[in-house]
């Protein structure tokens, strides 16, 4: 019910950002005296040098941080842009760098989804087409929030995200899965509400590629893409995520290396367009905040260094983003002001604007990140948990033949298949825990013969769970597809009942002839072990699917295509923080209670599982199966299902009672039961029963006349119900009521053990 609530006050706070007219927060800040006085103190030059960000590389070496060191030093450069490192290291370089640096540095990355996108060791959130797929806009918000906390923790301020492009081109080299979708008001509502919650965790948000990557066929890494559509349909489409997003309070919106003939005649990109920039962005769409170019290093910038710089700030930006070439550009910047090209006038204001930016920001009182414990402090169980929320909200079925969740498993005999991947996968190993199964792999460039052996063996059973993965994130060579993955698809969906489930970017199913006829599809855009497992459980009915198509594929599938699938009770395998429990104090609690027992060779091995609100939130093993430690203990290892029945049964019952005071342990059995009245069982105490030191005989029921007797047993133990007052022994097998006396009578009459 909170989750509930909670979604309905941020959708409700993000409606009203979008309704009324909102100033970016940090321009409160553009008079404060903190910014009047560095403003006071500066020269020209260091104005110029704020509006500069170099590029930094953590996984380089000393040398290249000293470089650094002396730029950020000599020129008072305004920030950082962080690119590949390892948490420790790169949190390292940030805090030499601001102690460096004589005003405290903006440090940015491209964070789409969260410093995984830059950092090893680091958990990465769902991409943003994955995003697009959530029906719940609170969750886009909440990940902003997630994200936010994870780059503070490196000491990170200002992310270049969200991308605010609609992806309406499938073939696009550089947007394409980093994009909402193709649907302009998810893409705006998503941009929203992920800035949004950055925002109110401290961190700025600048959504990218102003006026609209979406729609490009080139790489504007490499070259100057050309997007040639009209002003009325850039106004509509490629406009209006920034549109709404200049007023929604966003502290930043980067510009575009692409050109657009329909505002710039000159072959310019727009990053460098006062068209674009300083009439449709500032005038038009009243965008009052800090206006970033894209990187000034990309090939898609068409004027030499220097004379780039110059005309980026003529153009209306604020802040250069990756110089390639500082003093170069801080000269030419000079010159053009002497030049009366620039006016003192302009780079005061845009320097006031930097500062205030920090301001808001806190750096005026800046403090050194801690170090210690980072990768796991990043990688905290909140931040999964987020994560799974993303990942289990955009599962997308687009087709289901009333098979989805699975029911009657007794009827069903089950294959699953990975394709492209030889060894089992996470999605196999996470499936084979709800029923028996055979799994079988395919390669990517299997032979025909090889298909054709394995086609062979899958007629053998009724349904088939077919997993796509190890695609590329690209659409260059069929996103990576092989052929023998394109074949199998082709050649099994029809034929037999087919599941399937597609592990990567959507687009990529544009490839896959007639995957369109499997009983069910789902689409779950990432290979992930998380995405594999929670895509296994929703096959089983453990989770549900919500998610919609976020983006047209081609004509079997469209941009908002998909279908609800339910929940039906079956156990769901998580994390403790979903149900309200710290990960760190019961794994540390389990532990140490297992290895007690195993310490004083109470027994040789064990396995803990714990399951609350019917979530599966701890598993572990621990030991041997056996006290000679021949193997060690496994998840899938058979145990004997009468000692597990005494567990798993009565216990939990017991408890429940003893805690309630109706169940006492030092009573005698005969006060619960009392057929025990005047038998040898009589006074044993519950406590003792319970603790194993009762001395009553193993195995009386196991080895009764109903357990030795064959014919007996067919007439005891029927598939359906033979009477009202039967008991249920298992799915699908029932016992008459009057013979369960018989096998209480063998227990009351069995010998107890000598002392």
């Amino acid at each position: 019910m909170f989750r509930k609530i909670f979604s309905l006050l941020s959708l409700s706070l993000l409606t009203l950002l979008q309704s009324f007219s909102q100033r970016p927060a940090f321009l409160a800040f553009q008079h404060d005296p903190w910014v009047n006085r560095q403003l006071q103190h500066m020269t020209i030059d260091e104005k110029i040098g704020q509006l500069m960000m170099i590029a930094v590389s953590p996984q380089q070496g000393e040398e290249a941080l000293q470089s650094a060191k002396k730029l950020i030093q000599h020129y008072g450069l305004g920030g950082i842009l962080v690119m590949q490192g390892t948490p420790v290291k790169t949190a390292a370089w940030i805090n030499d760098l601001q102690q460096a640096a004589q005003l405290p540095l903006l440090v940015a990355m491209d964070a789409e989804w969260g410093a995984g996108f830059r950092m090893d060791s680091i958990l990465t959130f769902p991409s943003h087409q994955s995003v697009g797929a959530i029906q719940d806009d609170a969750l886009a918000y909440q990940m902003g929030r997630a994200v936010a906390r994870q780059l503070k923790m490196a000491g990170i301020n200002l992310n270049f995200a969200p991308v605010a492009d609609i992806n309406t081109n499938p073939m696009n080299p550089v947007i394409n899965i980093r994009s909402f979708g193709e649907d302009r008001e998810n893409v705006t509502r998503k941009a929203a509400a992920y800035a949004q919650g950055m925002q109110e965790e401290g961190v700025a948000a600048v959504a990218k590629h102003f006026p609209g990557h979406g729609d490009t066929h080139a790489d504007s890494h490499k070259t100057l893409p050309v997007l040639e559509h009209n002003r009325a349909r850039i106004d509509s489409v490629e406009f209006y995520p920034f549109r709404r997003l200049a007023q929604s309070g966003i502290a930043g919106i980067m510009t575009a290396h692409l050109h657009i003939p329909a505002y710039d005649t000159e072959n310019r990109p727009a990053s460098l367009s006062e068209d674009l920039i300083k009439t449709q962005l500032r005038e038009k769409l009243k965008f009052e905040g800090l206006v970033v170019t894209d990187a000034m290093n990309m090939k898609g910038v068409t004027l030499p260094a220097g004379k780039a710089e110059v005309q980026a700030l003529i153009a209306g930006n604020d802040l250069l983003e990756f110089v390639p070439n500082v003093p170069l550009a801080i000269k030419a910047i000079r010159t053009a002001i002497d030049e009366k090209k620039l006016t003192l006038d302009e780079i005061n204001q845009k320097c006031r604007k930097m500062l205030a930016l920090k301001r808001w920001l806190k750096l005026n009182d800046y403090h050194p990140v801690a170090l210690g414990n980072l990768t796991n402090r990043m990688n905290d169980p909140q931040t999964e948990l987020t994560i799974r929320r993303l990942t289990e909200a955009s599962l997308t079925v687009l087709s289901n033949n009333q098979l989805l969740p699975l029911q009657r498993l007794d009827t069903l005999k089950i294959a699953t298949l990975s394709l492209g991947e030889t060894e089992t996968t996470p999605f196999q190993q996470m499936l084979e825990r709800y029923t028996d199964m055979d799994h079988f792999n395919l390669g990517k460039e299997a032979s025909d013969s090889e298909i054709a052996a394995l086609l062979r063996k899958l007629e053998n059973y009724n349904l088939i769970i077919a997993g796509v993965h190890h695609l590329r994130t690209y659409p260059g060579s069929k996103y990576g597809a092989g052929n023998a993955q394109l074949k199998m698809i082709e050649k099994l969906c029809g034929p037999q009942r087919v599941i399937t489930l597609f592990f990567g970017n959507a687009y990529a199913l544009k490839y896959f002839n007639r995957i369109e006829n499997s009983a069910a599809l789902a689409v779950a855009y990432h290979d992930t072990r998380l995405a594999q497992e929670l895509a296994a459980q929703m096959i089983f009915g453990a989770v549900p699917a919500s998610g919609r198509l976020p983006v047209t594929i081609d004509n079997r599938f469209k941009a908002g295509q998909g279908v609800d699938v339910k929940k039906n009770g079956r156990l769901k395998y998580t994390l403790p923080e979903e149900v309200g429990i710290s990960s760190a104090t019961l794994t540390r609690k389990i532990d140490s209670l297992a290895r007690q027992g195993l310490d004083s060779s109470a027994y040789p091995g064990c396995q803990v599982l714990i399951a609350k609100e019917g979530k599966v939130i701890f598993h572990g093993c621990y030991g041997h199966p056996t006290f000679d430690q021949k193997e060690e203990l496994k998840p899938d290892m058979i145990y004997d299902w009468a000692s597990v029945t005494k567990v798993v049964g009565p216990l939990p019952a017991l408890m429940k009672l003893v805690d309630a005071g109706k169940f006492d342990l030092n009573r005698k059995m005969s006060f619960y039961y009392p057929d025990f009245v005047n038998t040898n069982k009589q006074d044993i105490l519950i406590r003792d029963v319970l603790t194993h030191q009762a001395r009553l005989k193993p195995g009386v029921a196991w080895k009764s006349i109903l357990a030795k007797d064959d014919e007996l047993q067919k007439q005891v133990f029927k598939t359906d119900p033979p009477s009202e007052q039967a008991i249920r022994i298992s799915e699908a097998l029932y016992m008459d009521e009057k013979h369960l006396r018989s096998i209480l009578d063998e227990i009351k009459n069995s010998p107890l053990l000598p002392r």
